[in-house]
């Protein structure tokens, strides 16, 4: 695999969408899209998730489905995935609280917070869809 120039060929792509997270600079470029980052800082790429505190490399897997995808679609993917291990947490943390000690705050909590995540799987979805519909529009119309 080819890291560089799939990097290279998804920060292209990136950087010619019309999102409001695009940052531009003198000699350095990012361009954030639902939990990832990608820069373009002294000649160097790099594409990274936000998921937490600190910045993370995205593997190998995770920038090939990104390209396979293209920017907006892989993003929205790796977000629906990244949410999905986070409601998987959430569900043992419920089965933990429920088997254990049965405080009810504490479980209510996690509840909201599975709600929450289930939200943001669904609103993810929902903008993949549309963005497939609306190429599928594009390509129909091109076509006559």
């Amino acid at each position: 695999m080819n890291r560089k120039k799939y990097i290279s060929e998804i920060f292209k792509e990136a950087s010619n969408l019309d999102l409001p997270t695009n940052v531009l600079g003198d000699d350095r470029m990012y361009v954030f899209h639902s939990g990832i980052k990608i820069s373009f800082v002294s000649g160097e790429y790099k594409i990274e998730s936000i998921e937490s505190d600190f910045y993370r490399e995205l593997s190998d897997e995770e920038v090939l489905m990104i390209f396979n995808n293209g920017f907006k679609v892989g993003a929205l993917i790796f977000s629906i995935n990244k949410n999905l291990k986070r409601l998987q947490h959430i569900n043992q943390l419920i089965t933990h609280e429920i088997q254990g000690r049965k405080n009810y705050k504490k479980i209510n909590h996690y509840k909201n917070l599975r709600e929450y995540f289930i939200n943001q799987i669904i609103k993810s979805n929902g903008s993949i869809q549309r963005i497939k519909k609306e190429k599928c529009k594009k390509t129909h119309s091109e076509k006559r």
